[in-house]
This record gives C-alpha cells, structure tokens and sequence, in this order.
C-alpha cells in the first residue's frame, strides 16, 4: 500500500507503521524516498545524522491532509 500510494499522491517521501500480527517488538516501518525503498545502511546513517544534529522547533511549519485511497482507487 504505502509504494501505491506514494506513487498515486506523487509523494517525495513516504513511510509507513507496520505491525499487523506481529509482536509488539518486532513492530517497524517501511519508508521510501524518491519513490524508491529506503531501508538498510540509509536507515542508519540517517539516524546517525538525525542524532548529531541539533534541531530547533519551529512552529507552524508544514501541513497535515488526510487522503483516502479507497475513493475511486480500489475496492
């Protein structure tokens, strides 16, 4: 679902809480960039570089929609 929709919403960057049946440990996410997978050693330099930065809070900075797939998509 997540590569549809980041495809369909012509996203530059997407990511997805996975879970379903799994134990709560083994609980993740999936992410894409560029509309292609991110995953492995991108994964941990990004969190090496989100840990050496320091980031400042800005306030009303960027949005939230909520889009639905399911409307004239699929099902």
């Amino acid at each position: 679902m997540l590569y549809f929709a980041d495809r369909h919403f012509d996203t530059d960057g997407a990511i997805m809480v996975t879970g379903s049946h799994n134990p709560p440990d083994m609980n993740g996410f999936k992410m894409v960039m560029e509309h292609r997978p991110f995953f492995g050693d991108n994964i941990q330099r990004l969190g090496e570089y989100a840990a050496e930065l320091r980031l400042a809070v800005v306030a009303n900075r960027g949005a939230v929609q909520e889009a639905r797939l399911s409307r004239g998509v699929c099902c």
